[in-house]
């Protein structure tokens, strides 16, 4: 179960969304705090003048400015303030879409483990179905027992072989569950899993 959770974690379509949108949230609140903080520019300039061959006049000039907003009417505070607030939403969404993998994936781990125990079940019952037939059938041919035993078995063949289709039915959808809990597929069942149970016609 703690595996396909983790599976779920990685894979579900929503989970990664909101973890995308709580990186972008925590750049904006960092991008918010920098607004804060002075600016320093840095201006460099090189000129020159005169003919090629005569003196040239050359001149240079470097300079360092500094900006610092001290009051914005809060302008900044609360573009941080913001930015905090939808990190806080983002980090909810996050931890809400959490407990609802955790739940999707813990109800489909049910219901599977539940359809293959009735899997399990029901091929136990063809096989005890089959069993019955097989000695209803030789003791009519040793005439021992009524064709209306034969019958009866018969129909319980067919009763146990119809339950048998509707388990793996159900595990099938069960199966389908789990993979739309997890975003990903899960194994895929056996080739003995699908094909029903074929009665023996020998005594």
């Amino acid at each position: 179960l703690n595996a396909l959770v983790d599976s779920g974690l990685r894979n579900r379509p929503e989970i990664l969304q909101a973890q995308e949108t709580l990186r972008a949230s925590g750049y904006s609140v960092s991008i918010a705090r920098k607004q804060l903080l002075p600016s320093i520019n840095l201006n460099a300039n090189i000129s020159s003048t005169g003919a090629r061959g005569q003196t040239n006049n050359d001149s240079s000039a470097i300079g360092i400015s500094l900006n610092w907003t001290f009051f914005d009417s809060g302008l900044s505070a609360g573009e941080v303030a913001a930015a905090k607030a939808s990190a806080l939403e983002a980090k909810a969404n996050l931890v809400s879409q959490t407990q609802s993998v955790v739940s999707d994936v813990s109800g489909a781990f049910v219901s599977l483990q539940a359809a293959s125990q009735r899997v399990a079940v029901a091929a136990s019952a063809v096989l005890n179905a089959q069993e019955g037939l097989r000695l209803s059938e030789g003791r009519f041919k040793a005439g021992v027992t009524t064709f209306v035993e034969v019958t009866t078995a018969q129909a319980t063949l067919v009763t146990a072989q119809a339950s048998q289709a509707s388990a793996q039915d159900s595990l099938q959808t069960a199966r389908a569950q789990m993979a739309r809990a997890i975003g990903s597929s899960i194994k895929a069942p056996k080739p003995d899993e699908l094909k029903p149970i074929v009665p023996s016609n020998k005594p």
